[in-house]
């Protein structure tokens, strides 16, 4: 656990201390809880570097997590209007994870902006290479898009069984060679999916 994640566990299990001074029937205990529940789970997924997580699903972590220290504070400034006790240490949370809000907000707009300049370059990368392909080879890419991946034997019945499997197969490795798909799973588990940014590249299948 590094720093990051080691901070809202230390959050997390002061607030449940704290709550414990809360009336046992107050909804608001729970809430409190629940979003520091909340907040350190999404920055140990977002921290642990054995995760390997995607770009696109870091972003959704950071995402979950804004929003959550978002409502944190909300509940924070809720309770300390309230006639609970413990005020100022309920002030020291409130602060502690308004901090964290703004740190994470700084990175996540800024690795927002580097995700975007990227896909923006993936886009006008593979925009001439579509223009080359032949028409079978554009509706594949369309056909994997809109169902999000596809096998070999599943192209097979959309094309109404017309080409063999290794004709399919020959298209997706030129295909792949392009950078416009990628294959996902092995053997039978075998799928193919639309490379990273040329979702915005490809028109809508109607």
């Amino acid at each position: 656990m590094n720093q990051f994640s080691e901070k809202n566990l230390k959050l997390a299990i002061a607030l449940h201390r704290l709550t414990t001074f809360f009336p046992e029937e107050e909804i608001l205990k729970n809430q409190l809880q629940e979003k520091a529940n909340e907040i350190f789970t999404n920055s140990y997924l977002l921290e642990e570097d054995g995760l390997n997580l995607p770009d696109d699903k870091r972003i959704d972590v950071k995402y979950n997590l804004l929003a959550s220290l978002r409502l944190m504070n909300g509940f924070l400034l809720l309770a300390k209007n309230l006639d609970f006790p413990k005020k100022e240490s309920l002030e020291i949370l409130e602060n502690e994870y308004q901090k964290i809000f703004e740190q994470l907000k700084y990175k996540f707009e800024e690795k927002i902006n580097h995700f975007e300049r990227e896909i923006d370059s993936v886009e006008k990368e593979k925009e001439p290479i579509l223009s080359q392909l032949s028409s079978r080879q554009l509706r594949i890419i369309k056909e994997i898009k809109k169902n999000k991946e596809m096998r070999v034997g599943d192209l097979a019945h959309t094309f109404g069984n017309r080409f063999s499997p290794k004709t399919f197969q020959r298209e997706l490795q030129e295909l792949m060679a392009r950078g416009l798909i990628e294959r996902t799973g092995d053997y039978k588990n075998t799928y193919y999916v639309l490379s990273r940014g040329l979702e915005k590249v490809i028109n809508p299948v109607h």
